[in-house]
């Protein structure tokens, strides 16, 4: 018999700084940890252990590449505490936006002579924090570390942010950051321009009309977003888009109940119906695998993909949330058309929607992965030897797990 000895548990922290510094070197052990991996394989990693967005996966990357990079910093933060991810990244972002202008073939160089700076100027301030350090205290120091060090080059990095402009999208909000104030405040000002003159369009043809049939105006928000949209030569009700709706049918053409659109989910009954009447095609697509021939050639067919995207929902890579629809197709084992030693059909049974960067990664190896039932449930392998399974969650996945097995015949 086999007897072990109770462990007595450990003292709950207390107090608010005791905590935060709790927290954070938990946060520089995983740093730590993908400081030992290759360089890209650390967002990867980062993913499918933590978890959560994508933005957080690039904040710890970007965290263990300064730390493998200067490592006289990382190692006068791993333990005290006083610093996250978050401020690694943040002096990850501060260093190497200087290198917008810089010619690949010098980066590293002026990498190295940025970070001595940092070294001189941050990391003794650092090394001497007793509780955890502002964001904002940091970013100053950097910052007048790189221009004690550069000031040619941050002056040159700032003429050309000015020449910038980012646009992001997180679900249904689209995020347009401009490159200085300046530029930010000519653009709102030449859309208030255009949304004034709008505005007092519409306000001279709702008084021609009868006062009960008069209705309010668009907000200048809504008439921005009019503007811009009118730029690409789209409306709302002209735009065409192409959408995948999944939906059970009784009859292989009519849809009933709700309905499944990848990077949305679920939409109810009624918005299902209105979607269906739009749509130009109705294709039925069997459950069940086997039901779906080996191709010859290399592309998956299209009833292929749209099988795909309907039973994977999003990349099955560990913890990965990139819609299916925006995802390639990968050969689970690879195919003989890209690697002459394998022989990987082109099947469904054989497939999976992976986003680019985690196909990138499994086409160089980086990451491998098998499947033991026809791509319903995918076993990972990961740069450190760590395992993960993911498995397919879309509408038709669901829908042949729930189908019952054939009665025993009596």
């Amino acid at each position: 018999m086999t007897t072990t000895t109770p462990t007595t548990p450990a003292a709950p922290v207390t107090g608010v700084d005791a905590i935060q510094r709790h927290l954070n070197m938990g946060e520089m052990v995983l740093v730590a940890h993908l400081m030992s991996l290759p360089g890209d394989a650390r967002m990867s990693a980062a993913t499918a252990l933590r978890g959560r967005s994508r933005a957080d996966a690039v904040r710890f990357a970007h965290s263990a590449d300064l730390a493998a990079r200067n490592i006289e910093l990382f190692a006068a933060v791993v333990g005290s505490g006083v610093v996250t991810a978050e401020h690694l990244d943040l002096v990850w972002g501060r260093l190497n936006r200087q290198m917008v202008t810089v010619p690949l073939a010098r980066q590293e160089e002026i990498l190295g002579h940025l970070d001595a700076a940092v070294n001189t100027h941050v990391t003794p301030w650092l090394r001497a924090a007793t509780a955890p350090v502002s964001l904002t205290e940091l970013r100053d120091r950097v910052d007048e570390a790189i221009l004690d060090i550069a000031p040619g080059l941050a002056a040159e990095t700032a003429v050309a942010e000015e020449d910038s402009a980012t646009l992001r999208r997180r679900g249904n909000t689209f995020i347009f950051t401009a490159g200085c104030e300046t530029t930010s405040a000519a653009i709102d000002a030449g859309l208030e321009k255009k949304v004034r003159d709008l505005l007092a369009g519409l306000r001279r043809e709702r008084l021609l009309l009868p006062e009960e049939e008069q209705t309010s105006l668009p907000t200048p928000s809504q008439l921005k977003a009019q503007i811009l949209m009118e730029l690409l030569g789209n409306t709302p009700e002209t735009m065409t888009i192409r959408v995948n709706l999944f939906r059970a049918t009784r009859d292989g053409i009519h849809g009933t109940g709700a309905g499944y659109v990848a990077g949305v989910g679920w939409v109810d009954a009624r918005t299902a119906d209105r979607f269906e009447g739009a749509a130009t095609t109705v294709k039925e697509i069997p459950l069940d695998p086997a039901e779906h021939p080996e191709s010859d050639g290399y592309p998956f067919l299209l009833q292929d993909r749209n099988y795909l995207e309907g039973r994977d929902a999003t990349c099955r890579f560990p913890q990965c949330t990139v819609p299916a629809n925006l995802c390639e197709n990968d050969h689970i084992v690879n195919s003989p058309a890209t690697d002459p030693t394998s022989d990987g059909p082109t099947s469904v049974r054989n497939g999976q929607k992976l986003c680019r960067p985690h196909h990138r990664l499994k086409t160089a190896g980086t990451w491998t992965c098998s499947t033991p039932d026809d791509g319903f449930t995918i076993h990972w392998t990961g740069p450190d030897g760590r395992s993960y399974t993911t498995h397919a969650t879309g509408p038709l996945a669901r829908a042949w797990h729930d189908t019952p097995d054939d009665p025993e015949p009596d």
